[in-house]
């Protein structure tokens, strides 16, 4: 017969799983990647470890724009996350993830070079041709220079694209 007033200790060893809280958490938190996976492009999808009805499922909520039927179809991907191993296809997301950001504070540092250079200072060009070695010096500078004359134009800024271009792959071309 169990005791009127059960100690804490009585009721720990009745539960031998995790909490309706911690189940409810998990499946929004399965659920909220499932929405981060279908706003990626196809050729990053093809770089997770997807299950075949996962992929056709978040194909099939990337053409879905109507509200309800996007939110049922967004719970359905969420199910399929809890029998999938959502683990490696979370931690792939994450690398791909990372990725996109390295690659975004790389185009960050060579906007902030373009600029720095079409401002004039040859401090600067050289400090670049100093950091990067692997650049040809004349090319360069006559690419600044172009893009230093089209500054003050209206017009596409072509030149500045250019240099922005040779810019990245010069930076690009160094190893890490």
């Amino acid at each position: 017969m169990a005791p009127k007033n059960p100690t804490p200790d009585d009721l720990d060893s009745e539960f031998d799983g995790p909490s309706k809280s911690s189940l409810k958490r998990d499946s929004q938190r399965l659920q909220v990647l499932g929405v981060e996976l279908t706003k990626l492009k196809n050729e990053q999808l093809d770089l997770l470890p997807l299950s075949e009805e996962l992929r056709d499922a978040i194909s099939l909520a990337q053409t879905t724009f109507k509200n309800e039927a996007l939110r049922r179809q967004l719970q359905f991907i969420g199910k399929l996350m809890r029998k999938t191993d959502h683990e490696a296809i979370s931690q792939a997301y994450a690398g791909l993830a990372e990725t996109q950001n390295r690659e975004a504070r790389l185009l960050k540092v060579v906007e902030r070079w373009r600029d720095e250079l079409i401002a004039g200072d040859q401090t600067v060009l050289a400090a670049f041709l100093t950091q990067f070695p692997n650049a040809e010096r004349q090319q360069l500078r006559q690419q600044v220079k172009a893009a230093q004359d089209e500054r003050g134009r209206t017009g596409t800024p072509t030149h500045t694209r250019k240099l922005f271009r040779q810019l990245r792959d010069i930076i690009h071309a160094l190893p890490d």
